[in-house]
């Protein structure tokens, strides 16, 4: 070999709605071995916000980097294109995180929510989570709200999924490509 480090190509974040499953999924789980792939199929609320599907992409990045650290790479890889759907979909784990979502965005203040929203919540339990509705109302700050809240979930992806690398090469630098718009910043920061 000519001395070049090389790039590895750790996985590939894409997140698809289902019809089986309530809320996002990733559309493949070949980072996991072929037993891990069929037990997390099997997990009913695919939200990246479910603790077990967190175990299940921390997994997978521990498979797929097996001795690599060794080699140093130039970088890890995150994916190409990678994808998020922006579909009306909520699982109660992403529903739950919405709502934290919503309270942060808000600070912690329903009142200042229903005078962005035009709604009248007692409390953010009570806010949904009907992307086609709010956009049929004409509640375009609920609307784009939903939207926000998509983008923040694929960022907080890219996120978990370096520091899952850096656990095991802590000098690492991980990066994607080819990704959907959305918010940029949020996602490199």
């Amino acid at each position: 070999m000519f001395n070049q480090r090389f790039v590895t190509y750790i996985t590939r974040v894409g997140l698809t709605v289902d019809e089986k499953v309530k809320g996002q999924k990733q559309y493949s789980w070949f980072i996991l071995k072929p037993e891990d792939q069929k037990a997390a199929e099997k997990v009913e609320d695919q939200s990246f916000y479910n603790p077990q599907i967190r175990e299940f992409w921390a997994k997978g990045i521990e498979n797929r980097i097996k001795n690599l650290p060794k080699y140093g790479p130039a970088l890890y890889n995150l994916g190409d294109e990678n994808f998020f759907n922006q579909a009306n979909s909520f699982s109660p784990c992403d529903e739950a995180e919405f709502k934290n979502f919503l309270k942060k965005r808000y600070g912690g203040k329903i009142e200042t929510l229903n005078a962005t929203w035009g709604t009248d919540f007692k409390s953010f339990d009570e806010v949904g989570t009907n992307l086609k509705e709010a956009k049929e109302k004409g509640m375009f700050p609920a609307w784009f709200d939903v939207r926000l809240f998509w983008e923040k979930q694929y960022a907080d992806i890219h996120h978990f999924l370096a520091e899952e690398i850096k656990k095991h090469d802590p000098e690492a630098l991980v990066g994607a490509e080819g990704s959907v718009p959305g918010n940029l910043e949020e996602t490199i920061r």
